[in-house]
């Protein structure tokens, strides 16, 4: 019997509502190298949940009866795993994590983001296996990564911020997801406002 850990990425992860014993079916999952061999969701990822289809029910069976105590041989590396804490204030974050070394290390906090360094948004290829900044060139949108030109980009969120909690300060990445969240827009609306603000301005 084999285990493999499945890490799903983004609004697939706050959508996914799976329970334990529950069977779902992923299409275009990526096979990784991490701590073992894992599986990651992509851009392209779906999920069914408990499908009505031969495999999954022949799947259900097959673990309703299956001996709850065995155990099983795992692809992915258990040990090297790092839960997920209760939320930490910031002080303490500073104190036990080195930022330093190229290690993923996770913690859960509540923060205010004082300041976002220069501009949150950028231009990226508007390929969906891509999320490279691209460059106007000729009237078009230039992607040096697949050598290729649009008409377009697709705006995405990147920015440096500063988050403050009553303890401490921290600099901190946000990318798209989470920029959305705090913007509580699309970065494209976004940068069309920014545009339009500039005009009226001027």
């Amino acid at each position: 019997m084999k285990a493999v850990r499945l890490t799903i990425w983004d609004r697939q992860a706050e959508t996914f509502n799976a329970g334990v014993g529950a069977v779902f079916v992923g299409k275009h999952l990526k096979i990784a190298e991490f701590q073992g061999r894992c599986l990651t969701s992509t851009l392209l990822s779906s999920f069914l949940i408990n499908p009505q289809i031969r495999e999954a029910i022949l799947i259900q069976e097959w673990w309703n009866n299956l001996d709850q105590d065995m155990l099983f041989d795992h692809l992915s590396s258990i040990s090297d795993m790092i839960a997920i804490q209760p939320t930490s204030l910031l002080r303490k974050i500073k104190e036990i994590h080195d930022f330093t070394k190229e290690k993923v290390e996770r913690f859960n906090t509540q923060a205010t983001v004082l300041t976002i360094r220069d501009n949150p948004t950028y231009p990226a290829c508007p390929r969906p296996s891509c999320r490279k900044r691209v460059t106007p060139c000729d009237g078009q949108w230039y992607c040096e990564k697949c050598r290729s030109s649009f008409s377009h980009p697709k705006y995405r969120y990147i920015m440096k911020c500063c988050i403050a909690d009553f303890t401490a300060e921290l600099w901190v990445t946000i990318f798209n997801t989470q920029g959305e969240t705090i913007f509580q827009r699309p970065a494209l609306q976004y940068e069309t406002l920014k545009v339009l603000s500039r005009l009226t301005v001027g």
